[in-house]
């Protein structure tokens, strides 16, 4: 079992159009494989060129549950129908979704809602749609192959919010990780496009 959680910052090499230059943050990784979310993949809404989003969370018969208008990241292509919310509050926190000390996961909306309508200032949360996720020995390839690097744990790119100019503001996060690895991005070389990245 490696310890989470961890970062993972996508190499150059990486060319995959889902995670290249991803930042990831695992909080899960055994034996039987490992689960995160992306924190530099921020949903733009294109006509408005804004982060900031409508979700609408339904239940099994369609019917809304939930309706807010927050940035909204990407977590990942696996459960892409479900909203997952990272917060910082010790009320609704749980050892099941506990990812770190004061930091869990979870997607009861009812944790959503009451986090949303108390609008307290010094709980922070992002939401996620979707996560990522790698089968049994899968992750432990790709790093061998050159498609990703660990980084040791950091709370500095958790609960950031995108500015407009999301793309930029991507890149730079992406760059800052490798650096603080003690990589630089502009010295490394792309090798081509691979086939690598989670299921």
């Amino acid at each position: 079992m490696t310890e989470t959680p961890y970062i993972l910052a996508a190499l150059p090499q990486l060319e995959d159009d889902e995670f290249a230059r991803a930042v990831i943050l695992v909080i899960q990784h055994d034996e039987e494989g490992a689960f995160g979310f992306m924190l530099n993949k921020p949903f733009v809404n294109q006509d408005e060129v804004s982060t900031q989003l409508v979700a609408e969370i339904q239940d099994a018969e369609g019917a809304t549950l939930l309706e807010f208008e927050e940035p909204l990241f990407k977590g990942g292509p696996v459960k892409e129908e479900m909203v997952f919310l990272m917060h910082t509050s010790t009320e609704h926190g749980d050892e099941e979704g506990e990812i770190t000390n004061g930091v869990w996961i979870t997607a009861d909306t009812e944790v959503f809602q009451d986090l949303l309508t108390r609008d307290d200032p010094t709980v922070r949360h992002s939401f996620f749609m979707g996560c990522t996720s790698w089968e049994e020995t899968q992750l432990e390839d790709e790093i061998r192959n050159g498609a990703w690097i660990m980084i040791p744990y950091s709370d500095k790119n958790l609960f950031q919010k995108p500015p407009e100019d999301s793309a930029a503001w991507s890149e730079d996060m992406w760059s800052d990780a490798l650096r603080s690895a003690g990589v630089d991005p502009l010295t490394l070389m792309t090798q081509g496009q691979n086939d690598f990245g989670p299921n």
